[in-house]
């Protein structure tokens, strides 16, 4: 922690301002961000099994499927950590993320300010790389795979380069087994490990031998055993998923996040090229393992971020002009940390969060009921809620509310209420095929809705609308609306 307490030392210099900009910075946008409705309600119906004693195991809550058709549950324990904080309210699980992202993203800094002293040029990589990455920062289970994945990068490297004792490593231990338990890129640990370990020094030693092993092992220790490999495989290398999911997709040049991740990622390949004498051949490899994650999926994007900072700080502009703090520069570089901290410290949730809400991210928030300010408005609870009353069974509805639809309207005596979720790797080709066909209102969406009994529709007001008009064109009524659901139920016959 030198490097961290000469920086801040006084007299205080504008480094100090640069080292927390982009770690105030992306935690204040994610904190003011709503949370959407995707990831979020399926990990709370989830959850709120694992939480009741039961361990689900089989599909249960579409009646698309055969409810005992198998299901592999890896993101156990982070749904069960969702479901407990969301009853002290959906704050609480927006703080619970800031928390792991802000020590993620301080580690990350820690590790570019041992390596390169020059803050500036490691803060303006790392807010680049973070704002394509942003859309991953959400609050789901994979908020909490963000420290353990960083502490092991960021460790692993220091313990290669001399900056960490060996007998760290023992920490990985626990910190994997728990990474095994709340998201699937667990299985990254043990290929960041055996990469690094190619340049380390003493590297039979016991620390990395035994260490390295338990990585690989450790996941095991998880109630679906052998199978969390499969699971991983699976919905990795699952061509549905891939082509049915926005972020599951490859980034492309058709959105500012694609042009955003390709321009930055070939600009670093060839700052890396240019400098690769300040690289080590595992840096190397990271940087190729990053790339293929970032090229694959959007959803990696994270992942690339997080390794892109860490590896290439050590390759960008080093050098530095010391000159002395005059006191009037000390008190406005206090003014600007102070302002940095203490504006993050106001906008969370139970402080002025709503405040900042309505001046920046409003157009997307919810606007009042449960999760006002702290949910996306497309989280439309209120209106599936009002299906409660009308002892709806068998919804077809926008795919983000699977999970919202499920924790809403299941009971233990009907718990298959809707057509499809979150589960991409669960659901069947076809299943989807009629979910797009019926959305789009295209010439068979009656017999979609009559071989599926469907018995009530909350659909999205732009994203289905040639639906809304076949319901309508067919008697169906509306029934209520959110600010961008609307609900129908079939003609009075």
């Amino acid at each position: 922690m030198d490097e961290l307490r000469r920086l801040f030392a006084s007299p205080l210099k504008l480094a100090a301002f640069w080292w927390l900009l982009p770690i105030c910075g992306i935690l204040f946008a994610a904190t003011i961000n709503p949370i959407p409705p995707h990831d979020y309600w399926w990990a709370l119906v989830m959850g709120r099994e694992i939480s009741a004693g039961h361990f689900p195991d089989a599909n249960l809550f579409l009646f698309t499927l055969p409810a005992d058709k198998p299901f592999l549950n890896q993101p156990w324990l982070g749904q069960w950590l969702l479901f407990e904080l969301s009853q002290w309210g959906h704050g609480a699980n927006v703080l619970a993320r800031n928390l792991s992202l802000g020590l993620s993203l301080g580690l990350m800094m820690w590790s570019g300010l041992r390596v390169n002293p020059r803050v500036e040029s490691v803060s303006i990589l790392a807010i680049g790389v973070m704002v394509v990455a942003f859309p991953g920062l959400a609050v789901r289970t994979q908020s909490f795979a963000l420290l353990p994945f960083v502490w092991t990068l960021v460790l692993v490297l220091g313990v290669r380069d001399g900056r960490f004792e060996r007998k760290w490593l023992w920490t990985l231990v626990p910190v994997i087994w728990f990474w095994a338990q709340v998201h699937g890129t667990f299985v990254l640990a043990p290929v960041m490990l055996g990469v690094i370990w190619m340049d380390a020094q003493e590297r039979w030693a016991k620390e990395w031998v035994v260490v390295g092993a338990a990585s690989a092992l450790i996941g095991l220790l998880h109630p679906l055993g052998l199978e969390i490999f499969t699971y991983v495989k699976g919905l990795v290398f699952d061509s549905t998923v891939g082509t049915t999911v926005q972020e599951w997709s490859p980034p492309g040049l058709d959105d500012a996040q694609g042009i955003g991740f390709w321009l930055l990622c070939f600009a670093g390949l060839a700052v890396a090229t240019a400098q690769r004498k300040r690289l080590a051949i595992s840096d190397a490899v990271l940087l190729l393992l990053a790339t293929w994650l970032g090229t694959g999926a959007v959803r990696n994007l994270v992942w690339w971020a997080f390794i892109w900072v860490v590896v290439l700080a050590k390759t960008l502009p080093r050098s530095i002009q010391e000159s002395e703090t005059k006191p009037f520069e000390h008190k406005l570089h206090w003014s600007l940390v102070s302002a940095c901290v203490l504006g993050l410290i106001v906008a969370q949730p139970g402080l002025f969060h709503t405040h900042f809400v309505q001046a920046t991210s409003i157009e997307f928030a919810k606007k009042q009921g449960e999760g006002a300010m702290v949910l996306e408005k497309r989280n439309s609870i209120e209106l599936v809620r009002a299906l409660k009353g009308e002892s709806a069974q068998r919804v077809f509805h926008d795919q983000a509310l699977g999970g919202l639809i499920e924790f809403e309207l299941s009971t233990r005596d009907v718990q298959a209420v809707a057509f499809v979720d979150q589960r991409m790797e669960l659901i069947d080709e076809d299943i989807w095929d009629d979910y797009f066909l019926a959305s789009a209102g295209q010439v068979g969406w009656k017999e979609v809705f009559e071989r599926w009994k469907i018995d009530a529709a909350v659909l999205h007001i732009e994203d289905q609308a040639p639906l809304i008009e076949a319901l309508r064109a067919s008697g169906w009524r509306l029934m209520g609306e959110s600010e961008v659901h609307q609900l129908y139920l079939p003609p009075i016959r």
